[in-house]
């Protein structure tokens, strides 16, 4: 009996190292699937077409490695009647929520994620696990991260902590926001923003909260190197295993696209 074919393209941003590492793990994850050939193509997204994407065959997979081969792929798919079936790896929720298309639900859903960034409910979970006795936790909110407000306050709630947030639309408000912020609070909690948390102002926030002597809870590991108490996040190999296995499911046990996921 002749094995079945599927094929996987790979899009990765650039040539990072952390880009080469998830697309090892999925190589690996994919290169001993049971009585099936997936064949692998590989490409950065400057090298992107709309002609390599639709070589993808319908029962193919495109997995995206990083935000800018997600954003490549949605250009590129745009003058195609169908868009091919897409796993976003190692790309933030928001990003993903707000311009990437959510094309289609169930068994008619084109495109789905697997996000970088940790869920709220998991990092107020840390909080209470690893400073039990600190309630009074404190955020710095952007432009990015103010959409998550109204599930942050609901999750604090949950879990007895008193919220204190402060709102900044440019690196120059940090300063006047921690001010305002640090006096009323003995935990930080930092996510993702690109205003909010870009190097230059997290570097601010970092040793204000230091000299205040209020510990910060981050979200990479760059951050706990820099000097955060702690920080919740998966790494580019546990991104690479976990889509490696929604890829297997999709092109080998034939799986419809789940919906997005941390």
């Amino acid at each position: 009996m002749q094995a079945a074919s599927a094929q996987a393209l790979i899009v990765r941003s650039d040539d990072s190292p952390v880009y080469r590492e998830v697309v090892a793990e999925l190589r690996r994850g994919l290169a001993d699937a049971p009585d099936d050939r997936i064949e692998i193509a590989e490409l950065p997204a400057a090298g992107l077409t709309t002609e390599a994407l639709s070589a993808v065959p319908a029962e193919g997979l495109v997995v995206t490695v990083g935000l800018a081969a997600a954003q490549a792929v949605a250009v590129q798919s745009a003058g195609l009647p169908v868009q091919p079936r897409t796993l976003c790896l190692l790309i933030p929720r928001q990003a993903f929520e707000q311009p990437t298309p959510q094309v289609g639900q169930g068994a008619s859903r084109r495109i789905t994620a697997l996000y970088i960034d940790q869920p709220l409910a998991r990092q107020v979970a840390l909080l209470r696990i690893a400073l039990p006795d600190r309630r009074r936790v404190g955020v710095i909110l952007g432009p990015d991260s103010s959409i998550w407000r109204g599930e942050l306050e609901a999750q604090a709630r949950g879990a007895g902590i008193e919220l204190a947030h402060a709102r900044i639309s440019e690196p120059a408000q940090m300063y006047g926001a921690l001010q305002d912020l640090l006096p009323r609070i003995d935990v930080m909690l930092m996510l993702p923003d690109r205003i909010a948390s870009d190097p230059d102002t997290a570097y601010g926030l970092m040793l204000t909260s230091y000299r205040a002597q209020v510990p910060l809870i981050g979200f990479s590991a760059g951050l706990a190197k820099a000097g955060a108490l702690l920080s919740l996040y998966s790494t580019a190999q546990q991104q690479g295993v976990q889509g490696a296995a929604i890829a297997r499911g999709v092109l080998v046990d034939g799986d419809e696209l789940p919906p997005p996921q941390h």
